[in-house]
């Protein structure tokens, strides 16, 4: 029983501990955000409500930045491209915030953000020639694809009640019983 109060001891120190270190690297992160957006502020005129969102994005990236940088370590390949997918996304949450020429001088500051906004290039190959061409012949001419309309010629209707009759019933057919 002592060794169970033990364990329970020692693994709420661990965790405590492990929490206290997730609360400074927030902090950490906290304080390096409100750095990088006062930069960013300065270099392309944000105003401050803009600012405030700006702050908020930059945080969720060095977040996410984080995290990937833990848990890709041992494999650099995908730490780069899951870095790069930040980035790009970084980027377009960005374009939402900020107006169109505070965007374009963000992306002249930072270049590996404006390759990050460009769709890959496809590189063209005989096989890709093929199925652009196998795609362009299915697809019928334009002005064959439209249909010419025709005039419908509607037969004169008669005038229904609007209400039924009030002694008026159904009735069965003679040979349904």
């Amino acid at each position: 029983m002592p060794r169970l109060y033990f364990l329970l001891f020692l693994t709420g120190i661990l965790f405590s501990a492990h929490a206290g270190l997730a609360q400074q690297n927030s902090d950490q992160l906290r304080t390096q955000a409100t750095e990088l957006t006062r930069q960013l502020a300065g270099q392309i005129s944000l105003d401050d409500a803009r600012t405030i969102k700006v702050r908020r994005l930059i945080y969720d990236r060095l977040i996410k930045e984080s995290e990937v940088q833990q848990l890709y370590s041992n494999d650099p390949a995908m730490r780069s491209n899951k870095l790069r997918e930040i980035e790009h996304d970084y980027a377009l949450e960005l374009k939402t915030v900020v107006n169109e020429t505070q965007f374009s001088r963000y992306l002249a500051l930072n270049s590996s953000a404006a390759a990050a906004i460009q769709p890959p290039a496809v590189a063209v190959t005989p096989a890709t020639q093929q199925i652009q061409k196998s795609r362009t012949s299915l697809v019928p001419p334009a002005k064959a694809r439209i249909a010419p309309q025709a005039k419908l010629k509607v037969a004169p209707t008669k005038a229904l009640p609007s209400k039924p009759r009030v002694g008026s019933s159904i009735r069965k057919p003679a040979h349904q019983s």
